[in-house]
């Protein structure tokens, strides 16, 4: 409901119109027509380049990306809550499809073909860099929920335990859970609600089975990842921090020299 501290587009246009069926359509099809807006744009930046064509190629193959990782990420929510190991890999796959391909893989792509890189490199060396990067993002993401702030976040804390979303963080928290601890989380997501303490206790859970430690763990891992990926460029030292610098971004908890 929330996003960058202001009502989502959805909230905003069932406000608007006092409808919420409304309001979601009207959301779903601003989607479109900015998905849209931004294979326009892209065409006209990419018309002065030498290389242009490959940069829209990669552009709609991000797209179609991201419409694999949105099914998935529906998908995901009928793994069962038994086996936490598999919805670890199967919201990590989400993660990958979902988030990396526009957030970190594509953005990388685009300016190494920019560059004249051709496009089996440059695909390669985007994702060799990029993956890592866009799963650590997400893993931050998916920590903020539980560890940040509204004001800090533009987003309502608690808000994936809210809905029941199956995480790495929730799949981390069942795999370490005593059998008390387990039969309490996977009894409060397989709820149809989760009260205010429920949101509360399912954050102490996260923390007392060290699910919150093991995502910042898996974060550090990934960015060591990156940065690896990054310092087996052919780049100059000062581009490679340059790049490294701009990457840890996507990571501020963890130090860029780390």
């Amino acid at each position: 409901d929330l996003r960058r501290g202001k009502p989502s587009a959805h909230r905003a246009f069932s406000t608007d119109t006092h409808s919420e069926t409304i309001g979601h359509g009207l959301g779903i099809m601003l989607g479109d027509m900015l998905a849209t807006a931004s294979v326009d744009i892209a065409d006209k930046a990419a018309s002065k380049l030498t290389y242009g064509s490959n940069v829209v190629a990669a552009l709609l193959n991000m797209h179609r990306e991201v419409e694999v990782g949105q099914v998935l990420d529906l998908a995901v929510e009928l793994n069962p809550l038994n086996d936490p190991n598999e919805l670890v890999e199967a919201s990590l796959n989400v993660f990958r499809w979902k988030t990396a391909s526009y957030t970190t893989i594509a953005p990388l792509e685009f300016g190494m073909l920019a560059a004249g890189l051709s496009k089996d490199d440059a695909r390669r060396r985007a994702l060799a860099v990029g993956l890592p990067l866009g799963l650590a993002f997400q893993l931050a993401d998916d920590l903020l929920d539980v560890v940040g702030s509204s004001r800090n976040t533009g987003k309502p804390v608690g808000g994936d335990i809210r809905e029941g979303k199956r995480t790495v963080l929730l799949a981390d928290a069942i795999n370490a859970a005593d059998d008390g601890q387990r039969r309490e989380l996977i009894d409060m997501w397989e709820a149809d609600s989760r009260s205010e303490t429920q949101v509360q206790r399912a954050i102490e859970l996260f923390g007392q089975t060290g699910a919150i430690a093991q995502s910042r763990n898996r974060i550090a891992d990934l960015w060591h990842a990156s940065k690896s990926a990054i310092n087996a460029l052919d780049l100059s030292e000062y581009r490679k921090s340059t790049l490294v610098e701009a990457c840890a971004r996507f990571v501020p908890d963890v130090r860029a020299n780390a």
